[in-house]
């Protein structure tokens, strides 16, 4: 039976000899692979900060702690005592991991943390993974749909489209919309 190819240079390594240090068998796993492997983790992650905030009805109120992108583009914490519309038309981010990413802090930090520690992580994990040198990223937790077209509901199904932001999917709005 044939090995994956990204399995094969681990398994010729192993049957040359067989290193004590795991990081030399990573190292044999190409590069490629052990960075969609971080995106997944990255995306997991992402995903289950969304799915808390989203079960505590917050997914699109910034809070006290959470990272916001300013009117500048910036992304900044939102802290108490900030001017009551510092953080109003700016929805909540969520990390996508990396030793290095802007951090939220009080509640929504809380939560982030979390969220990685599901997959026994910390911050400092994500410094070097398998070699690699991930960047980190804020995204908006929400973003608005734009140019909806939605056609008449016919069979059981009806045609959408609408446009995204990059890094959204259209799967996840496809999934909230329920039939009539």
């Amino acid at each position: 039976r044939a090995l994956a190819p990204d399995i094969k240079p681990v398994a010729m390594l192993m049957a040359r000899r067989r290193p004590e240090d795991p990081r030399e068998l990573i190292g044999a796993i190409p590069k490629r692979t052990r960075a969609f492997q971080l995106a997944m983790i990255q995306a997991r992650v992402f995903n289950r900060v969304l799915a808390t905030r989203a079960s505590m009805g917050t997914e699109s109120q910034s809070q006290i702690g959470d990272v916001v992108q300013a009117v500048d583009g910036r992304h900044r914490v939102l802290m108490d005592g900030d001017p009551e519309d510092m953080g109003a038309g700016s929805p909540p981010t969520g990390p996508l991991w990396s030793a290095d990413v802007m951090r939220a802090t009080g509640k929504p930090g809380e939560i982030e943390l979390e969220s990685l520690a599901a997959d026994n992580l910390v911050p400092e994990d994500l410094k070097t993974p398998g070699g690699l040198r991930p960047r980190g990223a804020r995204r908006p937790l929400v973003v608005p749909l734009e140019n909806v077209e939605v056609d008449k509901w016919e069979n059981d199904c009806a045609w959408a489209r609408f446009d995204l932001p990059v890094g959204s999917f259209a799967t996840v709005v496809l999934e909230a919309i329920k039939a009539p």
